[in-house]
């Protein structure tokens, strides 16, 4: 199960890295994208609590987006670490969440819903899922 959603979440990441850099080519943007929207957790690794850094559409101001992705619709749960939920608490102000649903890996179609701290902490709940399981001594 792990496996199955991280190859989703890698081609949901993809997805939505093409998705943002498209958006920021439309708004008319005078930086260069590719190189300025990263694919972070590919680049520096998975702990760092997002997974593409862009910026705003001033231009200017960091983004740093994390993406939850499913084949499912967008009322799908999804999943977010600890480490994910701390982060957008800590950056709420320059932090957004991609929800990839309806993703089709095969035809690299999905859509896409934008959701803000605020969104985060109003429309949804948070069920702990996991246990971090340690050899008793």
């Amino acid at each position: 199960i792990n496996k199955f959603h991280s190859v989703l979440g890698d081609f949901g990441e993809i997805f939505a890295l093409k998705w943002e850099r498209n958006r920021l080519i439309d708004l008319g943007v005078t930086f260069n994208v590719l190189d300025e929207v990263v694919h972070f957790s590919k680049a520096f690794g998975d702990g760092a609590g997002y997974d593409i850094l862009s910026r705003k559409d001033n231009g200017y101001e960091l983004l740093h987006i994390e993406v939850k992705t499913t084949k499912g619709g967008l009322d799908t749960p999804f999943y977010m670490s600890e480490n994910e939920r701390a982060f957008i608490e800590e950056y709420k102000e320059n932090t957004l969440i991609y929800r990839v649903y309806n993703y089709n890996q095969e035809t690299d179609v999905g859509e896409i819903e934008i959701i803000t701290y605020e969104d985060l902490v109003t429309k949804y709940n948070f069920n702990p899922v996991n246990y971090k399981v340690i050899q008793k001594q």
